[in-house]
């Protein structure tokens, strides 16, 4: 994998990737509208480890009470946009890669569109901040750091039926963090930083069996009118006044506050 990446960016600038990325673009308007309103579905497969009854509180529309920072909102976006990079990187490197033709359906309560295949296998592409993929990149896999993550490519595993997925990441701004690294004892000034972690996935059963019970959970909550528990603790703050994960960024705060009391 490390090889193609490395082949991709080689060849990425010249005339082949100038018309591959052509072609990607114009496939690509229906694939990203349909994308971005499935993120906003209730379950789906990127929010069905979030608390439940902040998906109840969006499944039912109630308005957004607490915007979330500008920064998340254009990484969020900055995203979706680098599938197609990506896309383009990969087919690049020799690999065959090919946009999904329509959403998966995951179980009879969830639908979920993969980023892209990789000879049938789904490929989920992330962009985060260099703390997170620091974390990533230091760590045992995406089960215990990212267990959201995880759960999203284990959902599209049984969506695609496929017996492996593909998790990529990689850091906003790998030059900086790398800098960042390099002036710490642990590191060195001549610390080179892997700018993209790549993990194979491989379907878990049992797992991908309790996801299914949970959407099938959040989907009879969205049709309630009763408020479903919550689950996370509802503070929102710690004693110094800074917000707390995950209730402390969650776009609909107050509402939970004013259903189900102040966190303690």
């Amino acid at each position: 994998m490390r090889d193609a990446i490395e082949l991709g960016l080689q060849e990425f600038g010249g005339p082949r990737s100038l018309e591959l990325l052509t072609e990607l673009v114009l496939r690509s308007a229906p694939h990203l509208k349909e994308h971005l309103e499935l993120e906003h579905t209730t379950p789906s497969p990127s929010g069905i480890t979030a608390c439940r009854l902040q998906q109840w509180l969006g499944a039912r529309g109630f308005p957004v009470d607490t915007e979330l920072p500008a920064q998340w909102r254009r990484q969020a976006m900055l995203g979706v946009m680098s599938e197609l990079w990506w896309a383009c990187i990969l087919q690049l490197g020799g690999l065959p890669i090919t946009l999904p033709e329509a959403p998966l359906q995951i179980g009879p309560d969830m639908r979920g569109t993969p980023d892209m295949l990789l000879a049938g296998c789904p490929v989920e592409v992330k962009s985060m901040t260099g703390w997170e993929y620091k974390r990533i990149l230091e760590s045992y896999g995406i089960a215990i750091i990212k267990p959201s993550h995880h759960a999203q490519v284990q959902l599209y595993n049984y969506g695609a039926d496929s017996e492996w997925g593909l998790y990529l990441a990689s850091p906003m701004d790998p030059r900086l963090l790398e800098k960042v690294m390099q002036q710490r004892k642990k590191y060195g000034k001549f610390y080179s930083l892997r700018w993209t972690y790549a993990e194979w996935v491989r379907s878990d059963p049992a797992h991908q069996e309790s996801l299914l019970e949970r959407a099938a959970m959040i989907a009879q909550d969205a049709r309630s009118e009763q408020d479903p528990p919550r689950e996370d603790s509802g503070i929102t703050h710690d004693i110094m006044g800074e917000p707390r994960w995950p209730c402390g960024h969650c776009p609909r705060a107050r509402r939970c506050a004013d259903l189900q009391g102040v966190g303690r």
